[in-house]
């Protein structure tokens, strides 16, 4: 969604072809605040508030079945000291051409090395509580339709 110029439309497309009281499952970056070049870099047109995608849906048929922040505190610190420099880099130079890129690569593909950082990751469910993120997951279900 934040990558086209008409979310709604594609909200109500999602609609149109969704079986009745089928869910959307959604994830989108969240609060403008934490816009960096990344957000220049992955093409996207906007983040979102919980009340701003809430409202998309929700005008377009949907109950809003969970909407929640996420990647509070540890993906945004990962995002900001690891994920924004990397994206500057390979803005810069192809993968191929960047020793340094080629060994994050080469690190990506390690199972025990992501394993740890799904662990890290995991953290961040002690701070679901905290009403703010680098994203946003939404769980929309399609209404029912009254007779």
């Amino acid at each position: 969604l934040e990558h086209l110029d008409d979310d709604a439309s594609a909200v109500a497309e999602i609609g149109r072809v969704l079986e009745r009281e089928g869910r959307c499952v959604v994830t989108v970056p969240a609060c403008e605040s934490l816009r960096t070049s990344s957000d220049t870099y992955y093409e996207h047109r906007r983040r979102y508030t919980r009340s701003g995608l809430t409202s998309l849906f929700t005008a377009r048929g949907f109950d809003i079945r969970k909407a929640t922040y996420w990647g509070f505190p540890v993906v945004l610190i990962y995002d900001t000291l690891f994920i924004l420099p990397m994206n500057l880099r390979r803005r810069r130079q192809a993968v191929s051409e960047d020793p340094a890129l080629r060994s994050v690569a080469r690190a990506g593909r390690s199972r025990a090395l992501v394993s740890l950082v799904k662990a890290v990751f995991s953290i961040d469910r002690l701070f679901s509580f905290v009403p703010y993120g680098p994203g946003l997951l939404m769980v929309g279900e399609k209404r029912r339709i009254q007779n």
